[in-house]
Parts: C-alpha cells; structure tokens; sequence
C-alpha cells in the first residue's frame, strides 16, 4: 500500500511538474549532404513556462459554467449579531487547496460548545500576503460592526500563516483578535510545498471525502501554480520576512502539531530503491531517474517526525511556549473527532477558548 502511495505521488509529480525535456543539443541549422554515413539524430527539446501552463490548466479548468466563482471573505454564522459579546466569535481560516467547507467538522464542535462563528474563505491563487490583506480588511469591518467584539481565529495549515499576516505586521493588525490557535501550521514552509498535486491526492488516498479523484487532481494542478505555493517553499521570501516580525503580544498564540504521520524514512529509502532498480533495467527510467530522486527527496517532511506534510521541526513558532503534540496527522487534524488525536485536539481547542489554563498539563512539546 505503502509503495502504491509513493508512485501514485510520484506520478503525479512529475506530470504537474512545468514540464521540460532533458537538455539535448538544438537541430542543426544545414541540411544533412546524402551520404552512406548515418547522421545520429538530435533529440528535440522545448519548455514551457509557468504562466503558459498555469494559463493553459486554468483556461482548462474553466471550460464549463457549471461552478460559480467563489465570492471570498468572511462568511459568517446569521445570529451573530444577537450573539453575546462575553464569547469570542471563532473565525476558521482553512488551508492551501482547501475551503470553509472542510473545516465544518470544527466549526460544528464550537457550534455545540455554544460559540457563534464565521470562516474566512480565500484563494490559494492568491499570494500569502494578499490573503493576510483580505482577513484584515473583513476582520476590521468586523470591529466596526461589532466593537467590543474580540476574535479567536483557529486556522489549519497555511491559514496560520495568513492569519500570522494580518496579526502581526502593525500595517495590517485589526485590533481586535485575542487568540490565535495553529493547528499544523507550516511556520518554516513544507518540502511538500514542492508536491502540491501529490499532496492533494493523497489526501484522496487517506480519507472518505465526497470528490472524485479527477476532481482533485484538476484542482491540484491549478493551485499547484498558484503564488501561495511558493510562499510555503522552506526559506522563501515570505516566510523569512514573515517569521523576522515579534509576536503580537495582544494576542494568545497555540500552535498544536500533529506526529500521525503515514510514512518512514525506511519507506522513502525503499522507494528510492525501486527507483534505481527499475532506472538499472530500463534506459528511459534511467534518463528520468535524477527527476525522480528530485522528486521523492520533497518528501523529507512527510516523513520526518510530524502530521505527514508538517515537520515538527518547522511547525515550532519562536515565542509560542503553549505548543502541544497530538497524534493527528494533516488530513484527519479537520474531519470528526471520532479519532482519539483528533478528539484531544477538539478538547485543546475548546478548553482554551473557555479561558482553561490547561498548558501545564496537556501534552506540551519538549
């Protein structure tokens, strides 16, 4: 199973990949003179570039007017205006490739607990920075509307990321959010971030979600051009520049990391192996090998210690000492909490948002 998981990633990395042949010498500019001397043949070679082929996918994507655009921003539960201010208003943001509708088990836990909530819906097309700017703006009507109001916003994956960029560059910061709690953020980016099309697979892979897997895969290859791609790249500009700023000490900050992953460094080695096993008995595996090592070599974080996409390693915010490990991995972190990890994380989330000061004795990370 294990082995099936890595082709099909690998697969589709390759093919979600801007595509480029190997380096080959170009056509020569004279005609060949008749000759009995056989001319060897030069292998043509051609690129195309990032905007062409995220043009050509998305103009393919497009191709019908079954689905609507989505309209982004807030998006918010109806009572709550008549909801009591002595409760924070929850604010799901959600993460790359991904939409308020996958947070819904969350949203309906706080529901039951009483809490009125909202979620931010944004494009993964959309840079970081941009989508940081749309919560701040959406967060900031917000506190017009409803000044004494105070927000907890409880994000997954890149949505700590966007909500960090509201809340902690002072240009943007809307005042008015008291928590921040991050479940699997990718503080330090993610080798993932290389494998947007794979990742999304297999999370078709691990989980009963209604999509079919065409679906995803064309979902995958338009947002695996998107610019929110290269801002979750380990040591990209927007990362460095965003991880340089303080904490907002207005602000209670959680980070809750997941160790649930599915994969082994002894599995990636494996993998690794068939690859040069099958490059040995094939000359085309052969030319395509380094790609392919390339390619297994972004799943480092997938397989070090954490939730499968996030490290432990890179999740660790500077300045967050309330940081708990749970046995979640990235995919199950947002669906029922019929999963014991995924119950706890609930009950993390839960009790801090009732003011439980329980970081003592949760599962603080060492």
């Amino acid at each position: 199973m294990i082995v099936h998981r890595f082709s099909l990633l690998l697969s589709a990395a390759i093919i979600a990949s801007p595509m480029s042949l190997l380096a080959a010498d170009p056509p020569p500019e004279t005609s060949v003179a008749a000759s009995s001397t056989m001319v060897p043949a030069k292998t043509v070679s051609f690129s195309i570039t990032r905007g062409q082929l995220r043009s050509a996918a998305t103009g393919w994507l497009n191709r019908s007017a079954e689905q609507p655009p989505a309209k982004f921003g807030l998006e918010l539960d109806g009572d709550v205006p008549q909801s009591s201010a002595n409760r924070p208003l929850v604010i799901l943001v959600h993460g790359f490739n991904s939409s308020p509708e996958r947070l819904a088990a969350l949203r309906q836990a706080f529901h039951q607990a009483g809490y009125p909530t909202g979620a931010l819906r944004y494009s993964s097309q959309e840079t970081i920075a941009n989508s940081a700017a749309l919560l701040s703006q959406e967060l900031r009507q917000l506190a017009l509307n409803q000044p004494n109001r105070k927000i907890a916003l409880v994000t997954h994956s890149m949505g700590g990321l966007v909500a960090r960029g509201a809340i902690e560059n002072p240009a943007l910061d809307p005042g008015n959010v008291s928590q921040l709690m991050m479940i699997a953020p990718p503080t330090h980016g993610t080798s993932c971030a290389y494998l947007s099309l794979p990742a999304q697979l297999l999370g078709h892979t691990s989980s009963d979600r209604d999509h079919s897997l065409a679906h995803l895969v064309l979902t995958g290859i338009e947002n695996g051009l998107s610019e929110a791609r290269d801002d979750l790249k380990p040591q990209s500009a927007y990362l460095e520049a965003l991880n340089s700023r303080p904490r907002n000490p207005r602000v209670q900050y959680t980070v809750l990391l997941g160790t649930g992953t599915m994969f082994t460094p002894d599995e990636l080695m494996h993998a690794r192996q068939i690859v040069h096993r099958c490059a040995l008995a094939d000359s085309f595996v052969a030319a395509i090998e380094p790609a392919c090592q390339s390619v297994l070599s972004d799943f480092e974080d997938a397989v070090a210690e954490g939730d499968g996409v996030i490290s432990l390693s890179r999740g660790r915010l500077d300045g967050v000492p309330d940081t708990v490990l749970l046995g979640f991995n990235h995919w199950n972190a947002i669906g029922p909490p019929e999963a014991e990890p995924v119950a706890a994380l609930h009950h993390e989330i839960l009790s801090r948002l009732a003011g439980d000061a329980i970081a003592q004795t949760a599962n603080p990370a060492p």
